[in-house]
């Protein structure tokens, strides 16, 4: 017997977390890239198949709850299909929606701030934010020695958004010149334990070396360097639990931006200032660990009740067009009592794969 199905713009990609062969408690939506590769593909495989057939006779029980029952009708079966020539597949950008709740974008925010919120419109608000406005020198002056002068103006949200987003978040990386030399130095190690050392790369490594040393040196840079240092020392004896230097040995400015707002707020309680408006219960300011901008969404929607909803997510799909033919080996008895069934469910048409249309354009007895 062979059933031939017709589909349109069928949907190719999975979206849910889990498996459709096992029972779950709850099925999430997984998590979006911003690759531009088409995700999570799934080819049409004999569970679809039988998926399929089970709809055609108005059997619409979950695939993992009747597989092995022995009133399924198609269990030992011997079932096969394939895709006729005319198939296709080709990827459009879509805009999914998550409709859950509480599930703004990562990156920007819809809603409107409550006026009274302390954490922007307080005596010391202003102070406290003005440590996203110190340039990194000035930073580290203020984490080795701080000194709080309260900054009378209006806190402007987006302004703090823009200085983390566009002006610190893009500062380069930071990096002691000992540990530039060492870096140097373990390329020009490798290089020469090379079965054909390049002399040409050589002499490169040995310039950077001697250049960097020649920096190292300048006035300006120990002056930097041991204030960045310094700096590191205080972070540790405050925030022992946490690690400024990366495993590379560099040192994001982001990282002690975060900390300075910290050491503002520390600074602020000492003075004498209620600083309950300023950090949560855990003792943390939102959206900000001790070490990092943890992204607009935990920054501002729990300040906005928690009640946002993202609008898209771009995502590249994947769609299908085409002919299978599902081909059944049973006798013709058996043939004709399925088609049976098929004409009684009256099933007009279904989805193949997550959206799109599919509908059987014939049904041969004999194959």
């Amino acid at each position: 017997m062979k059933i031939i199905i017709d589909y349109e713009s069928s949907w190719q990609n999975s979206f849910l977390t889990g498996s459709n062969d096992e029972p779950v408690k709850k099925r999430e939506f997984k998590a979006s890239s911003k690759s531009k590769e088409a995700e999570d593909v799934k080819e049409i495989s004999h569970n679809t198949i039988l998926g399929i057939l089970s709809r055609l006779i108005g059997d619409q029980r979950k695939l993992y709850q009747v597989k092995n029952n022995d009133d399924f009708y198609f269990k030992d079966m011997e079932i096969s299909f394939q895709h006729t020539k005319h198939s296709k597949t080709w990827i459009e950008k879509a805009f999914l929606i998550n409709k859950s709740e509480n599930r703004p974008p990562q990156s920007s925010f819809i809603g409107v701030l409550k006026e009274d919120e302390p954490l922007f419109f307080s005596d010391y608000s202003a102070t406290l934010w003005s440590v996203l406005d110190f340039t990194f020198e000035e930073l580290l002056d203020f984490i080795i020695n701080p000194k709080i002068r309260k900054i009378e103006k209006e806190v402007s949200v987006s302004h703090i958004l823009n200085k983390v987003q566009f002006d610190i978040q893009p500062m380069e990386a930071v990096q002691f010149f000992q540990d530039k030399i060492n870096l140097v130095k373990d390329k020009l190690t490798q290089e020469y334990k090379k079965e054909k050392p390049s002399d040409k790369r050589i002499e490169s490594l040995h310039e950077q070396i001697s250049r960097f040393e020649n920096l190292a040196n300048k006035e300006n840079v120990v002056k930097f360097e041991k204030k960045l240092k310094d700096c590191l020392e205080v972070l540790e004896h405050l925030f022992p639990e946490e690690s400024y230097v990366e495993k590379n040995n560099t040192i994001d400015p982001i990282r002690l931006y975060s900390a300075g707002l910290y050491v503002m707020v520390n600074e602020l309680e000492q003075g004498g200032v209620d600083i309950s408006k300023y950090i949560s219960t855990r003792g943390t300011i939102k959206g900000f660990s001790k070490r990092n901008f943890n992204g607009v969404r935990d920054f501002l929607n729990p300040l906005m009740g928690n009640k946002k909803k993202t609008t898209h997510t771009p995502y590249n799909l994947t769609k299908a067009s085409g002919q299978l033919e599902i081909i059944l080996d049973i006798d013709l008895p058996k043939a004709m009592e399925l088609k049976q069934m098929i004409d009684n469910a009256g099933v007009s048409s279904f989805y193949l794969g997550k959206k799109g249309l599919a509908y059987v354009s014939d049904i041969r007895l004999k194959q």
